[in-house]
């Protein structure tokens, strides 16, 4: 997963995470779609995730809140490989 994630990361760094709040509070929330992808042997193709994050603070100062979440693709998912 890390290779997957790692360019949306690195963005996300630059941009937000090293930045002061502008009201005491950090909140985000963050999407992805994995065209193609796995993680091990686990398909991640099609896939849709999203992260929300709060911090009572600079995100890279305090503890994180997070949740993710992501689609339940149907068992009888077409391969088109």
């Amino acid at each position: 997963m890390d290779s997957i994630l790692r360019p949306a990361t690195a963005r996300l760094l630059s941009l937000h995470l090293l930045s002061t709040p502008t009201e005491g509070d950090c909140t985000a929330v963050v999407g992805w779609h994995i065209d193609k992808g796995n993680l091990g042997a686990v398909d991640l193709t099609g896939l849709n995730v999203a992260m929300a994050v709060y911090t009572p603070g600079a995100m890279h100062l305090t503890k994180w809140r997070a949740a993710l979440y992501w689609t339940r693709r149907p068992a009888n998912r077409k391969k088109t490989h």
